[in-house]
C-alpha cells in the first residue's frame, strides 16, 4: 500500500491498520528491497519453503486483536501464556 491509498477513500481504515501494526508506520521501497536482498544474499541459504511478510507486523496485530494469537507469549496480552 502507498500514500495513494492512504489520502484515499480507505485511508482511515488503512491508518488504523499501521497504527495497530509493530512498525507503525507504512512500508517503503527500501523496506521490500531490503527483504529481497536478504533472500538473494548468502544469509539466507539455508531458508527453503516459507513467506516472509514484509508488513510491519499488520497481520499479527490484527490477529492479536481478534484473539487468535491469545497465549503465544505476547505481553499486551492480559491471559496466561502458551504452556503456562
Amino acid at each position: 500500500m502507498g500514500l495513494a491509498e492512504l489520502r484515499g477513500p480507505a485511508g482511515a481504515h488503512i491508518q488504523s491498520m499501521i497504527d495497530r501494526s509493530g512498525a507503525r508506520r507504512a512500508g517503503t521501497p527500501d523496506d521490500i528491497a531490503a527483504a529481497a536482498a536478504f533472500l538473494a544474499g548468502p544469509e539466507s541459504s539455508f531458508i527453503a519453503g516459507t513467506g516472509i511478510l514484509t508488513t510491519g507486523a499488520v497481520i499479527c496485530g490484527t490477529l492479536l486483536r481478534r484473539g487468535v494469537l491469545a497465549g503465544q507469549g505476547d505481553s499486551r496480552h492480559a491471559g496466561p501464556a502458551a504452556g503456562s
